[in-house]
Protein backbone atom coordinates (compact mmCIF):
# COMPACT_ATOMS: atom_id res chain seq x y z
CA UNK A 1 0.00 0.00 0.00
CA UNK A 2 1.33 3.46 -0.91
CA UNK A 3 1.32 5.42 2.34
CA UNK A 4 2.86 8.58 0.90
CA UNK A 5 3.25 9.58 -2.71
CA UNK A 6 3.08 12.45 -5.12
CA UNK A 7 -0.21 14.33 -5.44
CA UNK A 8 -1.92 14.12 -8.84
CA UNK A 9 -4.25 16.59 -10.55
CA UNK A 10 -5.91 15.28 -13.73
CA UNK A 11 -7.59 17.97 -15.86
CA UNK A 12 -9.75 17.40 -18.94
CA UNK A 13 -10.38 20.23 -21.44
CA UNK A 14 -13.16 18.89 -23.65
CA UNK A 15 -12.40 18.86 -27.42
CA UNK A 16 -9.11 20.79 -27.24
CA UNK A 17 -6.93 20.01 -30.28
CA UNK A 18 -3.12 19.67 -29.99
CA UNK A 19 -2.34 22.38 -32.55
CA UNK A 20 -4.03 24.95 -30.29
CA UNK A 21 -1.38 24.23 -27.67
CA UNK A 22 1.56 23.76 -30.02
CA UNK A 23 0.84 26.67 -32.40
CA UNK A 24 -1.42 29.12 -30.55
CA UNK A 25 -0.24 32.12 -32.57
CA UNK A 26 -1.44 30.42 -35.77
CA UNK A 27 -4.99 30.62 -34.42
CA UNK A 28 -4.68 33.99 -32.72
CA UNK A 29 -4.78 32.36 -29.28
CA UNK A 30 -3.11 33.60 -26.11
CA UNK A 31 -2.54 30.64 -23.81
CA UNK A 32 0.21 31.65 -21.37
CA UNK A 33 -0.37 28.68 -19.11
CA UNK A 34 -1.05 25.79 -21.48
CA UNK A 35 1.10 26.81 -24.45
CA UNK A 36 3.98 28.48 -22.65
CA UNK A 37 4.44 27.48 -19.01
CA UNK A 38 3.19 23.89 -19.30
CA UNK A 39 5.03 23.07 -22.52
CA UNK A 40 8.34 24.30 -21.08
CA UNK A 41 7.90 22.24 -17.94
CA UNK A 42 6.16 19.15 -19.30
CA UNK A 43 6.41 15.96 -21.24
CA UNK A 44 3.85 16.34 -24.03
CA UNK A 45 2.56 14.84 -27.28
CA UNK A 46 2.96 17.46 -30.00
CA UNK A 47 1.25 15.27 -32.61
CA UNK A 48 -1.61 14.52 -30.27
CA UNK A 49 -3.30 11.55 -28.67
CA UNK A 50 -5.17 9.03 -30.81
CA UNK A 51 -8.57 8.41 -29.29
CA UNK A 52 -11.00 5.51 -29.10
CA UNK A 53 -14.01 4.84 -31.28
CA UNK A 54 -16.25 6.76 -31.27
CA UNK A 55 -14.54 10.01 -30.37
CA UNK A 56 -17.43 11.03 -28.14
CA UNK A 57 -17.16 12.60 -24.70
CA UNK A 58 -18.44 9.82 -22.46
CA UNK A 59 -16.71 6.83 -24.09
CA UNK A 60 -13.47 8.82 -24.14
CA UNK A 61 -13.68 9.94 -20.52
CA UNK A 62 -14.39 6.40 -19.37
CA UNK A 63 -11.30 5.25 -21.27
CA UNK A 64 -9.27 8.08 -19.74
CA UNK A 65 -10.10 6.64 -16.30
CA UNK A 66 -9.75 2.92 -17.05
CA UNK A 67 -7.19 2.44 -19.82
CA UNK A 68 -9.59 0.14 -21.69
CA UNK A 69 -11.73 0.48 -24.80
CA UNK A 70 -15.49 1.19 -24.83
CA UNK A 71 -16.28 -2.47 -25.45
CA UNK A 72 -14.72 -3.31 -22.06
CA UNK A 73 -15.84 -0.36 -19.93
CA UNK A 74 -19.36 -0.44 -21.39
CA UNK A 75 -19.83 3.19 -22.43
CA UNK A 76 -20.37 3.06 -26.21
CA UNK A 77 -21.95 6.48 -26.69
CA UNK A 78 -22.90 9.63 -24.80
CA UNK A 79 -26.54 8.59 -24.52
CA UNK A 80 -28.53 5.39 -24.23
CA UNK A 81 -30.12 3.78 -27.28
CA UNK A 82 -33.69 4.89 -26.68
CA UNK A 83 -36.01 5.26 -29.71
CA UNK A 84 -39.15 5.42 -27.55
CA UNK A 85 -37.71 8.07 -25.24
CA UNK A 86 -38.41 6.07 -22.10
CA UNK A 87 -35.08 7.17 -20.57
CA UNK A 88 -35.95 10.84 -21.16
CA UNK A 89 -32.66 11.60 -22.89
CA UNK A 90 -30.44 10.11 -20.19
CA UNK A 91 -26.70 10.09 -20.73
CA UNK A 92 -24.19 7.53 -19.45
CA UNK A 93 -23.69 9.48 -16.26
CA UNK A 94 -22.33 6.32 -14.66
CA UNK A 95 -20.37 3.43 -16.14
CA UNK A 96 -22.02 0.11 -16.93
CA UNK A 97 -19.11 -2.26 -16.16
CA UNK A 98 -18.49 -1.68 -12.48
CA UNK A 99 -15.99 -4.53 -12.29
CA UNK A 100 -13.57 -2.58 -14.51
CA UNK A 101 -11.40 -0.59 -12.06
CA UNK A 102 -10.89 3.14 -12.47
CA UNK A 103 -8.02 5.34 -11.39
CA UNK A 104 -10.29 6.54 -8.57
CA UNK A 105 -10.75 2.95 -7.34
CA UNK A 106 -7.09 2.02 -7.52
CA UNK A 107 -5.79 5.29 -6.12
CA UNK A 108 -8.11 4.91 -3.13
CA UNK A 109 -6.92 1.35 -2.54
CA UNK A 110 -3.33 2.58 -2.62
CA UNK A 111 -3.68 5.20 0.07
CA UNK A 112 -4.79 8.20 -1.96
CA UNK A 113 -7.50 10.67 -1.03
CA UNK A 114 -9.69 10.97 -4.14
CA UNK A 115 -11.76 13.91 -5.37
CA UNK A 116 -13.69 14.83 -8.50
CA UNK A 117 -15.45 17.81 -10.05
CA UNK A 118 -17.75 17.03 -12.97
CA UNK A 119 -15.83 14.26 -14.76
CA UNK A 120 -18.08 12.38 -17.18
CA UNK A 121 -19.27 8.92 -15.98
CA UNK A 122 -18.56 9.77 -12.34
CA UNK A 123 -21.93 9.10 -10.65
CA UNK A 124 -21.58 6.26 -8.17
CA UNK A 125 -17.82 6.09 -8.56
CA UNK A 126 -15.82 5.14 -5.49
CA UNK A 127 -14.47 8.63 -4.75
CA UNK A 128 -14.00 10.22 -1.33
CA UNK A 129 -15.25 13.64 -2.47
CA UNK A 130 -17.30 13.35 -5.62
CA UNK A 131 -19.20 16.18 -7.30
CA UNK A 132 -20.37 14.25 -10.37
CA UNK A 133 -21.58 15.31 -13.79
CA UNK A 134 -25.36 15.03 -14.11
CA UNK A 135 -28.29 17.21 -15.14
CA UNK A 136 -32.02 16.96 -15.67
CA UNK A 137 -33.58 20.40 -15.96
CA UNK A 138 -30.72 22.82 -16.71
CA UNK A 139 -32.15 25.00 -13.95
CA UNK A 140 -31.20 25.71 -10.36
CA UNK A 141 -32.92 22.42 -9.45
CA UNK A 142 -30.00 20.52 -10.95
CA UNK A 143 -27.87 21.44 -7.93
CA UNK A 144 -30.18 19.31 -5.81
CA UNK A 145 -29.71 16.36 -8.17
CA UNK A 146 -25.96 16.83 -8.16
CA UNK A 147 -25.90 17.10 -4.39
CA UNK A 148 -28.01 13.96 -3.99
CA UNK A 149 -25.56 12.03 -6.18
CA UNK A 150 -22.44 13.48 -4.54
CA UNK A 151 -20.17 11.82 -2.01
CA UNK A 152 -20.64 12.57 0.77
CA UNK A 153 -24.22 13.61 0.16
CA UNK A 154 -24.70 17.22 1.15
CA UNK A 155 -21.24 18.39 0.13
CA UNK A 156 -22.50 20.60 -2.72
CA UNK A 157 -24.97 22.45 -0.53
CA UNK A 158 -22.22 22.86 2.06
CA UNK A 159 -19.88 24.20 -0.61
CA UNK A 160 -22.43 26.72 -1.92
CA UNK A 161 -22.41 28.49 1.45
CA UNK A 162 -18.81 29.50 0.68
CA UNK A 163 -18.64 29.87 -3.11
CA UNK A 164 -22.23 30.75 -4.02
CA UNK A 165 -24.32 28.91 -6.62
CA UNK A 166 -22.61 25.88 -8.11
CA UNK A 167 -23.31 25.85 -11.85
CA UNK A 168 -22.14 22.32 -12.51
CA UNK A 169 -24.64 21.63 -15.30
CA UNK A 170 -23.75 24.78 -17.25
CA UNK A 171 -21.36 24.24 -20.12
CA UNK A 172 -20.42 27.88 -20.71
CA UNK A 173 -17.45 29.72 -19.29
CA UNK A 174 -19.41 30.63 -16.16
CA UNK A 175 -19.89 26.91 -15.59
CA UNK A 176 -16.16 26.31 -15.98
CA UNK A 177 -15.47 29.14 -13.55
CA UNK A 178 -17.87 27.54 -11.08
CA UNK A 179 -16.15 24.16 -11.48
CA UNK A 180 -12.80 25.81 -10.78
CA UNK A 181 -14.17 27.38 -7.59
CA UNK A 182 -15.53 23.99 -6.56
CA UNK A 183 -12.17 22.29 -7.13
CA UNK A 184 -10.29 24.96 -5.19
CA UNK A 185 -12.86 24.70 -2.37
CA UNK A 186 -12.30 20.94 -2.19
CA UNK A 187 -8.54 21.49 -2.10
CA UNK A 188 -8.73 24.01 0.70
CA UNK A 189 -11.58 22.64 2.82
CA UNK A 190 -11.38 18.86 2.39
CA UNK A 191 -7.97 17.91 1.03
CA UNK A 192 -5.58 20.33 2.75
CA UNK A 193 -6.46 19.13 6.30
CA UNK A 194 -5.48 15.57 5.30
CA UNK A 195 -2.39 16.27 3.17
CA UNK A 196 0.04 15.39 5.94
CA UNK A 197 -1.35 11.84 6.05
CA UNK A 198 -2.46 11.14 2.48
CA UNK A 199 -1.66 12.36 -1.04
CA UNK A 200 -4.58 13.26 -3.27
CA UNK A 201 -5.77 12.31 -6.73
CA UNK A 202 -8.22 14.85 -8.18
CA UNK A 203 -10.04 15.05 -11.51
CA UNK A 204 -11.56 18.25 -12.92
CA UNK A 205 -13.50 18.78 -16.16
CA UNK A 206 -13.77 21.88 -18.40
CA UNK A 207 -16.59 22.08 -20.95
CA UNK A 208 -16.95 25.53 -22.50
CA UNK A 209 -14.64 25.20 -25.51
CA UNK A 210 -16.51 22.08 -26.67
CA UNK A 211 -19.89 23.71 -26.12
CA UNK A 212 -19.06 26.92 -27.97
CA UNK A 213 -17.25 25.12 -30.78
CA UNK A 214 -20.38 23.03 -31.38
CA UNK A 215 -22.43 26.20 -31.50
CA UNK A 216 -20.15 28.58 -33.40
CA UNK A 217 -17.36 26.52 -34.98
CA UNK A 218 -13.99 24.98 -34.20
CA UNK A 219 -12.04 28.19 -34.87
CA UNK A 220 -14.74 30.71 -34.03
CA UNK A 221 -13.93 33.78 -31.89
CA UNK A 222 -16.42 32.53 -29.28
CA UNK A 223 -14.75 29.12 -28.97
CA UNK A 224 -11.24 30.57 -28.90
CA UNK A 225 -12.24 33.04 -26.21
CA UNK A 226 -13.53 30.12 -24.12
CA UNK A 227 -10.19 28.33 -24.54
CA UNK A 228 -8.34 31.41 -23.36
CA UNK A 229 -10.62 31.64 -20.33
CA UNK A 230 -10.02 27.96 -19.58
CA UNK A 231 -6.27 28.60 -19.80
CA UNK A 232 -6.63 31.22 -17.08
CA UNK A 233 -8.83 29.01 -14.90
CA UNK A 234 -6.48 26.04 -15.20
CA UNK A 235 -3.59 28.29 -14.26
CA UNK A 236 -5.49 29.43 -11.17
CA UNK A 237 -6.36 25.87 -10.16
CA UNK A 238 -2.86 24.49 -10.70
CA UNK A 239 -1.33 27.43 -8.85
CA UNK A 240 -3.52 26.80 -5.80
CA UNK A 241 -2.77 23.07 -5.84
CA UNK A 242 0.97 23.71 -6.11
CA UNK A 243 0.80 26.17 -3.25
CA UNK A 244 -0.97 23.65 -1.00
CA UNK A 245 1.39 20.79 -1.88
CA UNK A 246 4.66 22.69 -1.96
CA UNK A 247 4.95 21.65 -5.63
CA UNK A 248 4.87 17.96 -4.69
CA UNK A 249 2.36 17.37 -7.45
CA UNK A 250 2.00 15.92 -10.92
CA UNK A 251 -0.36 17.81 -13.23
CA UNK A 252 -1.80 15.98 -16.22
CA UNK A 253 -3.78 18.06 -18.71
CA UNK A 254 -5.61 16.18 -21.44
CA UNK A 255 -8.62 16.32 -23.71
CA UNK A 256 -11.00 13.56 -24.72
CA UNK A 257 -11.09 14.22 -28.48
CA UNK A 258 -10.77 16.98 -31.06
CA UNK A 259 -13.32 18.91 -33.10
CA UNK A 260 -14.20 19.37 -36.78
CA UNK A 261 -16.45 21.84 -38.57
CA UNK A 262 -19.60 20.43 -40.16
CA UNK A 263 -20.55 20.53 -43.83
CA UNK A 264 -23.93 18.81 -43.74
CA UNK A 265 -26.21 16.58 -41.69
CA UNK A 266 -26.97 13.01 -42.77
CA UNK A 267 -30.28 11.55 -41.52
CA UNK A 268 -30.70 7.82 -42.26
CA UNK A 269 -33.89 7.57 -40.20
CA UNK A 270 -35.66 9.57 -42.92
CA UNK A 271 -34.88 6.76 -45.37
CA UNK A 272 -36.15 4.12 -42.93
CA UNK A 273 -39.36 6.13 -42.48
CA UNK A 274 -39.92 6.41 -46.22
CA UNK A 275 -39.49 2.62 -46.49
CA UNK A 276 -42.15 2.00 -43.82
CA UNK A 277 -39.63 0.73 -41.28
CA UNK A 278 -40.40 3.60 -38.87
CA UNK A 279 -44.01 4.53 -38.13
CA UNK A 280 -45.05 7.99 -36.92
CA UNK A 281 -48.34 9.57 -35.88
CA UNK A 282 -49.78 12.65 -37.58
CA UNK A 283 -47.65 14.89 -35.34
CA UNK A 284 -44.43 13.06 -36.22
CA UNK A 285 -44.16 11.19 -32.93
CA UNK A 286 -42.70 7.68 -33.06
CA UNK A 287 -45.32 4.92 -32.87
CA UNK A 288 -43.23 1.90 -33.76
CA UNK A 289 -39.91 0.98 -35.36
CA UNK A 290 -38.31 -1.99 -37.07
CA UNK A 291 -34.94 -0.24 -37.32
CA UNK A 292 -33.58 2.91 -35.73
CA UNK A 293 -30.43 4.97 -36.09
CA UNK A 294 -28.81 6.53 -33.01
CA UNK A 295 -26.41 9.37 -33.55
CA UNK A 296 -22.89 9.60 -32.15
CA UNK A 297 -21.69 12.73 -33.93
CA UNK A 298 -19.77 11.68 -37.02
CA UNK A 299 -20.80 8.08 -36.45
CA UNK A 300 -24.18 6.40 -36.09
CA UNK A 301 -25.42 3.13 -34.63
CA UNK A 302 -28.19 1.20 -36.37
CA UNK A 303 -30.15 -1.46 -34.52
CA UNK A 304 -32.98 -3.76 -35.55
CA UNK A 305 -35.86 -4.21 -33.15
CA UNK A 306 -35.90 -7.91 -34.06
CA UNK A 307 -32.48 -8.97 -35.35
CA UNK A 308 -33.97 -12.31 -36.47
CA UNK A 309 -36.42 -10.69 -38.90
CA UNK A 310 -34.76 -11.52 -42.21
CA UNK A 311 -37.21 -9.49 -44.30
CA UNK A 312 -36.53 -6.32 -42.33
CA UNK A 313 -32.79 -6.99 -42.36
CA UNK A 314 -32.86 -7.34 -46.14
CA UNK A 315 -34.68 -4.01 -46.55
CA UNK A 316 -32.31 -2.27 -44.16
CA UNK A 317 -29.21 -3.63 -45.87
CA UNK A 318 -30.52 -2.52 -49.24
CA UNK A 319 -31.04 1.04 -47.94
CA UNK A 320 -27.65 1.16 -46.22
CA UNK A 321 -25.77 -0.16 -49.22
CA UNK A 322 -27.46 2.42 -51.44
CA UNK A 323 -26.45 5.22 -49.07
CA UNK A 324 -22.92 3.92 -48.55
CA UNK A 325 -22.18 3.55 -52.26
CA UNK A 326 -23.45 7.00 -53.24
CA UNK A 327 -20.55 9.50 -52.90
CA UNK A 328 -23.04 12.33 -52.33
CA UNK A 329 -24.54 10.79 -49.17
CA UNK A 330 -21.62 11.54 -46.85
CA UNK A 331 -20.81 7.95 -45.85
CA UNK A 332 -17.19 6.85 -45.67
CA UNK A 333 -17.89 3.32 -44.47
CA UNK A 334 -20.64 0.83 -43.61
CA UNK A 335 -19.79 -1.83 -41.03
CA UNK A 336 -21.62 -4.92 -39.80
CA UNK A 337 -21.75 -6.07 -36.18
CA UNK A 338 -18.97 -8.56 -36.84
CA UNK A 339 -16.74 -5.89 -38.36
CA UNK A 340 -17.39 -3.57 -35.42
CA UNK A 341 -16.32 -6.19 -32.91
CA UNK A 342 -13.26 -7.29 -34.90
CA UNK A 343 -12.00 -3.96 -36.19
CA UNK A 344 -13.28 -1.34 -33.77
CA UNK A 345 -13.39 -3.26 -30.48
CA UNK A 346 -16.79 -1.78 -29.82
CA UNK A 347 -20.44 -1.43 -30.72
CA UNK A 348 -21.17 -5.12 -30.16
CA UNK A 349 -24.86 -4.25 -29.63
CA UNK A 350 -25.13 -2.51 -33.01
CA UNK A 351 -26.38 -4.36 -36.08
CA UNK A 352 -24.69 -1.85 -38.37
CA UNK A 353 -22.55 1.27 -38.02
CA UNK A 354 -22.14 4.13 -40.48
CA UNK A 355 -19.05 6.31 -40.36
CA UNK A 356 -19.43 9.77 -41.84
CA UNK A 357 -17.13 11.54 -44.20
CA UNK A 358 -15.31 14.52 -42.71
CA UNK A 359 -17.87 17.19 -41.87
CA UNK A 360 -20.97 14.98 -42.14
CA UNK A 361 -22.73 14.74 -38.79
CA UNK A 362 -25.53 12.22 -38.25
CA UNK A 363 -28.86 13.33 -36.82
CA UNK A 364 -31.88 11.29 -35.72
CA UNK A 365 -34.60 13.23 -37.58
CA UNK A 366 -37.20 10.86 -39.05
CA UNK A 367 -38.90 13.20 -41.53
CA UNK A 368 -37.59 15.47 -44.25
CA UNK A 369 -34.73 15.08 -46.68
CA UNK A 370 -31.82 12.74 -46.03
CA UNK A 371 -29.28 15.57 -46.33
CA UNK A 372 -29.83 18.76 -44.38
CA UNK A 373 -27.68 21.87 -44.77
CA UNK A 374 -29.41 23.84 -42.02
CA UNK A 375 -26.90 22.74 -39.39
CA UNK A 376 -27.85 21.96 -35.81
CA UNK A 377 -24.18 22.04 -34.76
CA UNK A 378 -21.56 24.07 -36.56
CA UNK A 379 -18.83 21.66 -35.44
CA UNK A 380 -18.77 18.08 -34.20
CA UNK A 381 -16.69 15.07 -33.15
CA UNK A 382 -17.59 11.38 -32.85
CA UNK A 383 -15.74 10.37 -36.03
CA UNK A 384 -13.19 7.58 -36.11
CA UNK A 385 -10.06 8.21 -34.10
CA UNK A 386 -8.03 8.16 -37.32
CA UNK A 387 -9.13 11.64 -38.39
CA UNK A 388 -6.27 14.01 -37.45
CA UNK A 389 -8.86 16.56 -36.34
CA UNK A 390 -10.03 14.11 -33.67
CA UNK A 391 -6.68 13.96 -31.88
CA UNK A 392 -6.53 15.30 -28.34
CA UNK A 393 -3.95 16.98 -26.10
CA UNK A 394 -1.72 15.53 -23.39
CA UNK A 395 0.75 17.35 -21.16
CA UNK A 396 2.20 16.14 -17.88
CA UNK A 397 4.55 17.86 -15.46
CA UNK A 398 5.86 17.36 -11.95
CA UNK A 399 8.57 15.60 -9.94
CA UNK A 400 10.64 13.17 -12.04
CA UNK A 401 8.80 14.15 -15.25
CA UNK A 402 11.06 15.31 -18.10
CA UNK A 403 10.70 18.99 -18.98
CA UNK A 404 10.11 20.28 -22.51
CA UNK A 405 10.13 16.68 -23.72
CA UNK A 406 8.12 15.78 -26.83
CA UNK A 407 6.87 12.19 -27.15
CA UNK A 408 5.28 12.91 -30.53
CA UNK A 409 2.06 10.98 -30.10
CA UNK A 410 0.30 8.49 -27.86
CA UNK A 411 -3.04 6.79 -27.36
CA UNK A 412 -5.97 7.67 -25.15
CA UNK A 413 -5.63 4.15 -23.76
CA UNK A 414 -2.20 5.18 -22.41
CA UNK A 415 -3.34 8.02 -20.16
CA UNK A 416 -4.68 6.00 -17.23
CA UNK A 417 -1.71 3.57 -17.16
CA UNK A 418 0.64 6.58 -17.15
CA UNK A 419 -0.99 8.10 -14.07
CA UNK A 420 -1.25 4.70 -12.40
CA UNK A 421 2.51 4.25 -12.75
CA UNK A 422 3.14 7.67 -11.23
CA UNK A 423 0.93 6.76 -8.26
CA UNK A 424 2.72 3.45 -7.77
CA UNK A 425 0.31 0.83 -9.09
CA UNK A 426 -0.84 -0.85 -12.29
CA UNK A 427 -4.30 -1.12 -13.86
CA UNK A 428 -5.29 -4.79 -14.23
CA UNK A 429 -6.31 -5.51 -17.82
CA UNK A 430 -5.30 -2.10 -19.16
CA UNK A 431 -4.99 -2.01 -22.95
CA UNK A 432 -2.64 0.96 -22.98
CA UNK A 433 0.89 1.49 -21.68
CA UNK A 434 2.58 4.13 -19.58
CA UNK A 435 3.98 7.09 -21.50
CA UNK A 436 6.26 8.12 -18.60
Amino acid sequence: MTLRGVNVLYVSIDACRPEFIMEPEKFGLKLPNLAEHFIKNSTYASKGIVGVFPTATYPCHATMMTGVSPEKHGVHNNTYFDPEGKYLGAWYWYREEKDIPTLWDLAGRNGYLTANVCWSTSIGARIDYDIPQVWFTFTELDVKFIDACSRPQGIVLEMEKDIGEYRGSSWDIDGDSSRTKAAIWLLEKKIKPQLAERPFFMTVYYASYDELAHKYGTFSPEAKKALEEIDSLVGELVGKAQELTGNNMVVCIASDHGMMDNVCEARPNTEFYKAGLIKLDEKGKLLDWDVYMQRAGGTCIIRLKNPEDKAVRSKVESILERLATDPAKGISRLLTKEQCIKELNGYSKADYVLIGKAGYEFREDMQGEYLNYDLTNVAQHGYTEHHPEMRSIWLIQGPNIKQNHDLGEGKLLDLAPSLAKIMGFEIPGAEGKSLV
